[in-house]
């Protein structure tokens, strides 16, 4: 009996407990902190996704960037004895903004584009950029409309010039070779513009673009800012400025989080003229890192290219002149520009046939080997010569096939008939004659023919040691000539800090 209500009396209890808990449980209190997860689940799943944002408004850090790039001075060099004119670049845009309106033309507004935009949004203090690119939006209905803008133009450079300028006698022709680096119109059914690139020694370029309609605007994110100058030029001294930018690419802060990252990505590059290829090679360059979406791009980027550039000597031009007009006298750059060129051709080119494929790339790789085989010429203690022989000889595909020998009395882009009247001289400036011509004693016609030997003997021992010191040098691998039909169609020049005469380099 007892036992019998000790058992009783247990379960009664335990159903008391478990009565308390489940009472405990259910609890108002209990009930609302487990539902708390519950709702925030539910919240995040109803919140709507991240609209992309274009455009925005410059904070504070932004705006006093802004000023800073505006006030600096930019430099536009003319060629042979013509001055270089320095102006700071609001003032330039203020000069342009003026000839236009006077030609009669409605200018909607300036904006900033290119390197300089990306500097005044980059988390980074020592953010470089070599570009700035400036873009009226205004009607072209007409040639005579393209005209008046490249009189405009020209109108503001020749006002630029030096007060000691006799400007009465210079001409529009003239200071197009002067001053200007390239000039482009584009009018087809979903173009409708003009560019006129300003002339810089240092690859700081320059451009100025006339935009009716342009169906591309950008060529990789973190080059797809435009900024709004007109309310920065007209009120500079007002506190309470508001100036918008906006995104190109669609999204503002996605193409920021790529800035501030160094990353590349895009979007359809077969809609971009050369297929970025160029400026892609550029980015790798500045330490850039390709986004797994542009790394599968590549392709597009190379067929698009040899689409827009099929010539060889075509693509030669569009490769010299944009080393010139970004790197400047950057040559180490330039050395490894040409080498990511190279492996992304060559990895990624399949619109191309053998032939073409191959002779393209002996073009580039003859142009990197050339440029590395001066550097070692005239910066033999700031460079390693045996890593420049090494990036010399490494993976290279020699030009048309065949090893160059370079020596600048054989050298096809030393002797061109584009600079005919310097390489005349050339033997002056590369060779140290071991007779000396200074003494004119008279002698007898068998001490004259004895001298002459002499002096053959040496010439011909001076050339030998000039040749194996060459060799030395550079020796590429014995292969068998292959004939080539390209040859190239010209050779930029420049003056290194520390040599004494132009050079052949790209």
């Amino acid at each position: 009996m007892n036992n019998n209500n000790n058992n009783n009396t247990t379960n009664k209890g335990s159903e008391c407990c478990s009565t308390c808990n489940s009472n405990t449980s259910n609890t108002p209190a209990a009930a609302a902190a487990a539902a708390v997860p519950h709702k925030q689940q539910q919240q995040q799943e109803r919140r709507p996704p991240r609209q992309p944002t274009a455009v925005v408004s410059l904070n504070p850090r932004q705006m006093e960037r802004l000023r800073s790039v505006l006030d600096q001075e930019v430099q536009i060099h003319g060629r042979e004895n013509f001055p270089t004119l320095e102006i700071p670049l609001h003032a330039l845009i203020v000069n342009v903004r003026r000839k236009l309106r006077d030609a009669g033309i409605a200018v909607k507004h300036v904006k900033m584009n290119g390197g300089a935009a990306s500097f005044v949004f980059a988390a980074s203090d020592s953010f470089p950029y070599s570009d700035v690119d400036l873009i009226f939006p205004l009607e072209l209905q007409s040639d005579q409309d393209f005209e008046r803008v490249r009189e405009a133009v020209f109108a503001a450079l020749l006002e630029m010039m030096p007060s000691t300028t006799n400007k009465q006698l210079i001409t529009i022709d003239t200071l197009r070779d002067v001053y200007i680096r390239k000039m482009v119109k584009v009018t087809d059914g979903q173009d409708r513009w003009s560019l006129f690139a300003l002339h810089n020694d240092y690859g700081r370029c320059i451009e100025l673009k006339f935009v009716e309609r342009m169906r591309r605007q950008f060529e990789f994110s973190v080059d797809s800012f435009q900024i709004t100058l007109d309310p920065l030029i007209d009120r500079p001294n007002d506190a309470r400025l508001v100036v918008r930018a906006e995104s190109m690419y669609g999204d503002f802060l996605q193409a920021l989080y790529h800035l501030n990252k160094r990353l590349i990505d895009t979007r359809n590059p077969e809609e971009i003229r050369g297929g970025g290829l160029l400026k892609y090679c550029h980015l790798l360059t500045r330490d850039y890192s390709a986004t797994a979406n542009c790394r599968d791009m590549e392709k597009y980027m190379c067929s698009r290219f040899f689409i827009d550039f099929p010539d060889i000597n075509v693509q030669e031009m569009k490769l010299l002149n944009y080393l010139q007009n970004h790197f400047g006298n950057e040559d180490e750059l330039k050395l490894d520009y040409l080498q990511k060129l190279l492996c992304v051709i060559k990895e990624s080119t399949v619109c191309l046939m053998y032939h073409e494929r191959r002779q393209t790339l002996s073009m580039v790789d003859h142009l990197r080997q050339l440029l590395s085989y001066n550097m070692m010429l005239y910066y033999p203690q700031q460079l390693n010569a045996a890593t420049l022989y090494n990036n010399f000889n490494n993976n290279s595909h020699y030009y048309g096939g065949k090893p160059r020998r370079y020596n600048h009395h054989n050298n096809r882009h030393w002797q061109n008939n584009r600079n005919g009247g310097f390489n005349r001289n050339a033997s002056h400036f590369l060779s140290v004659s071991p007779v000396s011509s200074s003494t004119t004693n008279a002698s007898s016609p068998a001490v004259d023919e004895q001298q002459q030997q002499q002096a053959n003997v040496a010439t011909n021992d001076g050339r030998a040691s000039a040749e194996q010191a060459t060799d030395a040098v550079v020796a590429p691998p014995q292969q068998a000539p292959v004939p080539s039909s390209h040859v190239p169609r010209q050779t930029l020049l420049y003056l290194p800090p520390n040599a004494t005469q132009w050079i052949p380099v790209v």
